[in-house]
């Protein structure tokens, strides 16, 4: 049973247009995508409500009456401000206008992706660290699974053969150990208030490089099932897990 995770609310990211999901995208926003018989988003706030959070925000865009109206109709309850954030508005700015519904409490935020499945354990990545600030931004790597066309070069056979590989991290030309970034981080909320406002272009790019620079990024790895989707290969592969 995961442990109530103290003073932190969580921001969902489910604003954007779905434009890599082709005519499904143009149809509904990729969290009304269902999984096992509900909406990705439904599973999501299922999700951050096993850990008690002060609050859980969700800025609309692309179709927010749809997903409003899920939500009024299954999910409403006094831990969820939901509201429209603009259809054209950007990640930062989504954030900026989420952080106004805050209350006092929260000291440390989560930042989650909308068109993803997630069964990462929040209580590893809201840790002492995080909490007495000696980083100010955790991020949650995890494994990654490729379903491709593989070359396999074995003493001097080479086959080929398309299947599913899952790698956990890889190593550069630069010699640099890679680790892959799930989309749910969490943010000292302080750092992030007073970033925002800096913050132009990328945003995860400009922040996470910038509490780097002064050694107060840091990550935890979680091997736990995670499902993110950007495109119709993707879906298909969600639809027939």
């Amino acid at each position: 049973m995961p442990k109530k995770i103290l003073n932190t609310s969580a921001i969902i990211l489910c604003g954007g247009k779905g434009s890599r999901l082709g005519s499904v995208g143009e149809k509904k926003n990729k969290t009304l995508i269902k999984y096992n018989g509900y909406p990705l988003i439904h599973h999501i706030i299922i999700y951050l409500r096993r850990y008690k959070l002060d609050k859980i925000i969700i800025p609309l865009g692309y179709r927010a009456r749809e997903i409003q109206k899920y939500i009024n109709k299954n999910l409403l309850k006094e831990d969820l401000k939901i509201f429209n954030a603009g259809l054209n508005t950007n990640i930062t700015n989504r954030i900026k206008k989420s952080i106004k519904y805050l209350g006092n409490t929260t000291e440390n935020i989560i930042l989650i992706n909308g068109d993803s499945y997630y069964e990462f354990d929040l209580n590893k990545l809201l840790n002492e660290k995080i909490y007495t600030k000696k980083i100010l931004i955790n991020l949650i790597c995890t494994k990654l699974k490729l379903e491709y066309g593989f070359i396999e070069k074995k003493n001097t056979r080479t086959n080929f053969r398309y299947k599913s590989k899952i790698f956990k991290k890889f190593i550069d030309t630069n010699g640099n150990f890679n680790f892959f970034y799930s989309g749910l981080c969490a943010i000292e909320r302080n750092y992030l208030e007073k970033n925002l406002k800096k913050i132009k272009q990328n945003f995860e790019t400009k922040l996470f490089n910038k509490a780097a620079k002064n050694k107060k990024l840091s990550f935890i790895y979680d091997d736990n099932f995670f499902f993110q989707i950007n495109n119709d290969i993707d879906l298909k592969m969600l639809n027939d897990k």
